[in-house]
């Protein structure tokens, strides 16, 4: 039966002191919370908590639904809850320089290694040379050139006498050997006196430089054996003097980090490979030495033994959860910085950067779809990601030989990224249509409900808006 309402029946009434705040001005930055979007939040949740390859997440949504704020928020809850990520460092590679090595540690300690091999870097640098100038190593090291000296000026003293037998007389310069033709006063002879002889002279005087010639490559032949010989000994006898120095360096790094990094072989292998280099290297180490003939001074030396840290989860909580905004190829993956040098463009490890897929290896990366496919050359690296997990940095012009010097090639990258790629449902189902390979790598479908009175809510759209899109792509491709 019908009746009318009072006032009062009509008016819902409520006690402010049970809403928890003032005024609307004290809910500024408070998330509204998935307010209509149980079916969303269940699927974000799964999809966050899974820890298997091909579960990224694709967020199906219309603008100011809420759907980035929502999910960065649900990433970063997830995220919180788990360990910290390593931290990642770049090596120099000792046996191929070109292809730095990549080695993970625990959180933190990439700044620790950073240290230990500074320290390494200043001790060799002052120890070596006072060790090779003590008074037993000096002493050794005349003995050795004493003992083999003897055979040296032997072959010398023979050589001069045979030149001496030829009128020439014989001298070292530069590391070389000059002779000169000598007169009967023993002054050298000069050219117009050379010129004024005869024919047959002449004849005789070439055939004798002939024979000199021939002897000083005998000599050569007798004395270089006996030089390298010496050159072995006294560098075994450095080497020996130095190697339980090294070994001690070297020892201290190893007994910092046992047990921390996480590729444990790879970091054994680089630490005897640096140990090997400093021993190889240990006449750059000589008081008063500043370059070696092939141009590694000790500033070049010890560039190899630093540190590229680049990725620092030493203030770390939890996983890292990342939102690009503004994903170019550089800030997605990284890349590789060059220097200008004598009109040259050069690089080396040190200069190798971090991009946010790399940041976020461990934790989640939230990217929009439009943003990414934007640049085709961005969309095709990423899709390569996800097809092996491994991310290779390079330099973006270098996929295109645009550099005109020789490019470092840093060790392939294996990351752990659960993706959040945000999207319109149109994006998702083209995308779809276009590569089914990509719902394999999308396995989780988090879909934002659409308001109140559109003709679909969630699942795939109507078959009818579904031809409606093709028909209009058509058109389009028409025109």
């Amino acid at each position: 039966m019908d009746r009318e309402l009072s006032p009062p029946e009509l008016t819902l009434q409520s006690d402010p002191a049970a809403l928890g705040f003032a005024d609307t001005s004290q809910l500024l930055g408070e998330m509204p919370g998935w307010i209509g979007q149980s079916r969303a939040e269940k699927a974000a949740q799964f999809g966050l908590a899974v820890d298997q390859p091909g579960y990224n997440l694709f967020v199906l949504g219309e603008t100011g639904s809420g759907r980035s704020t929502l999910m960065l928020d649900a990433m970063q809850q997830a995220a919180s809850r788990r360990e910290a990520a390593p931290d990642l460092v770049f090596l120099y590679n000792f046996e191929l320089p070109e292809r730095p090595v990549a080695l993970r540690l625990q959180p933190g300690l990439g700044r620790v290694l950073r240290t230990l091999l500074e320290e390494f870097s200043h001790h060799v640098a002052r120890e070596i040379p006072q060790k090779l100038d003590e008074e037993g190593v000096r002493r050794d090291s005349d003995r050795i050139k004493k003992n083999l000296q003897e055979g040296l000026d032997k072959a010398y003293a023979e050589l001069t006498t045979f030149a001496a037998s030829r009128h020439f007389a014989l001298r070292r310069e530069d590391g070389r050997l000059v002779f000169t033709l000598m007169d009967k006063n023993g002054q050298a002879m000069q050219e117009e006196a050379v010129m004024a002889m005869s024919a047959d002279q002449r004849m005789v005087l070439e055939e004798a430089e002939q024979e000199l010639r021939s002897e000083i490559a005998r000599y050569l032949e007798k004395v270089r054996p006996i030089e390298r010989e010496m050159e072995r000994q006294l560098a075994q006898l450095k080497r020996t003097a130095v190697e339980p120095l090294v070994a001690r360096e070297v020892d201290a790094i190893r007994a910092a980090l046992a047990g921390k990094v996480v590729d444990e072989p790879k970091f054994a292998a680089y630490l005897g490979q640096l140990a090997k280099d400093v021993l190889a290297s240990l006449g750059v180490f000589t008081q008063g030495h500043t370059e070696e003939p092939d141009g590694l001074g000790i500033e070049s030396l010890l560039a190899r033994y630093r540190v590229n840290l680049l990725v620092d989860n030493a203030e770390s909580k939890g996983a890292p959860a990342i939102c690009d905004n503004d994903p170019v190829f550089r800030s997605l993956f990284g890349g590789i910085e060059y220097q200008a040098e004598n009109g040259v463009l050069v690089t080396d490890f040190m200069r190798i950067r971090a991009g946010n897929l790399v940041r976020a290896h461990g934790g989640f990366l939230m990217l929009h779809l439009r943003d990414v496919i934007r640049d085709p050359q961005a969309w095709e690296k990423l899709q390569r990601f996800l097809r092996n997990g491994r991310l290779q940095i390079e330099e973006p012009s270098a996929a295109f030989g645009q550099l005109a010097t020789t490019t470092l090639e840093p060790e392939p990258l294996e990351l752990h990224v659960k993706l959040v790629l945000i999207g319109t449902r149109e994006d998702y189902y083209e995308l779809q249509e276009a590569d089914p390979e990509f719902a394999r790598h999308f396995r989780v479908k988090v879909d934002f409900a659409l308001p109140s009175g559109t003709a679909f809510a969630t699942g795939r759209p109507h078959a009818a808006h579904c031809r409606h899109r093709r028909q209009r792509r058509g058109h389009h491709a028409r025109h």
